[in-house]
């Protein structure tokens, strides 16, 4: 959210404090003011007042920007406020509506607010999280793009952006991002997790494996991670990567987790008996999976499962990697983006 404007005199200002000085003058001695000190009375009533003028506007911001928004009278408010305590109150309010997820209606507000000031980095950096929200992905980016142009030290943005990156599969760029910059706070399993996608796309096995196992190790509550380590573990073309008997294990841990009604995680998990080498298991799991395989996917889970009876393990094809990252369930492509 924008900072609060500080404050300002304007030549409204100027004149109103001429009369309280005025009229203080008219009401007391001379001689009294004197002793008293011109200097201490003058500065005291300036701070009184400017003091007074900011929390005033503070609260008139408060109070009358979503009202006066909806009513189309943002000038009236912007009279007696100022343009930038517009600004703000437009981003305070935007930004109560982002954490209610209220982002349909956050998005016109911030439209308003960068109309008004298109140089506050944190209202780019908030409409492009409202807008990936809603789905609008190309606007989100070019929305944090120019928050990070702006300031390229603002929280988070960069790293939101390859995160963001990774759900338009533009891989190489979301890897600059998500390897230049800081997790934004309580996102660093999701963060690592889309570094381990971009790798696993690029067919770099070794660096997406070791992004998965820290993203399952920062969030071990998200099946997701644990899914992707377990699917490498299991069938990644990169022998020196396979372990099946671990694969076996998390695959394991994975379909309790998803009380064994997630297709994918099955479908790794007979994946993993083929690696060890019990077909039958493989099999038995394969035609599990396929029983609560969408219609999409039936055809290639059933030569999968073919493939086990002739006693071949399975391999991840290098076109499959991002559609099968997507199985896992809450995968980076239809992951909601942080609050």
């Amino acid at each position: 959210m924008a900072a609060r404007p500080a404050f300002q005199f304007s030549v409204l200002d100027l004149l109103i404090f001429s009369t309280v000085i005025a009229v203080v003058a008219s009401f007391a001695d001379g001689a009294l003011l004197v002793l008293l000190g011109w200097g201490v009375v003058f500065w005291a009533i300036l701070w009184a007042w400017r003091w007074g003028v900011w929390y005033f506007r503070m609260s008139l911001a408060l109070r009358l920007v979503a009202p006066c928004f909806a009513r189309g009278r943002l000038w009236m408010l912007r009279l007696l406020c100022g343009r930038d305590w517009v600004v703000w109150g437009l981003s305070h309010h935007a930004a109560e509506l982002m954490v209610a997820e209220r982002h349909d209606i956050a998005i016109p507000l911030l439209d308003e607010a960068l109309r008004l000031n298109p140089n506050l980095p944190e209202n780019w950096r908030n409409r492009g999280v409202s807008k990936w929200h809603v789905g609008d992905l190309q606007e989100a980016e070019s929305d944090l793009s120019r928050a990070i142009a702006l300031d390229p030290r603002i929280d988070d943005a960069q790293a939101l952006r390859g995160c963001l990156r990774t759900s338009l599969q533009n891989w190489s760029e979301a890897i600059q991002d998500l390897t230049s910059s800081t997790p934004y706070p309580g996102g660093e399993g999701f963060c690592a997790h889309c570094r381990g996608v971009c790798y696993e796309s690029l067919e770099n096995w070794s660096e997406a494996y070791d992004a998965y196992v820290e993203a399952n190790q920062l969030n071990e509550s998200d099946f997701s991670a644990a899914y992707m380590v377990a699917r490498l573990q299991a069938c990644c073309p990169d022998a020196s990567i396979r372990d099946g008997e671990k694969a076996v294990a998390n695959a394991l841990r994975v379909c309790v987790q998803t009380g064994w009604e997630n297709w994918a995680t099955i479908s790794v998990l007979a994946a993993a008996y083929a690696e060890v080498g019990d077909f039958e298991s493989a099999i038995r799991h394969a035609e599990t999976a396929l029983e609560l395989t969408p219609e999409a996917e039936k055809a290639k889970v059933a030569c999968v499962a073919e493939q086990f009876k002739r006693g071949v393990p399975y391999r991840i094809e290098p076109c499959e990697t991002w559609s099968a990252g997507r199985h896992g369930g809450d995968m980076v492509e239809r992951a909601a983006p942080p609050e």
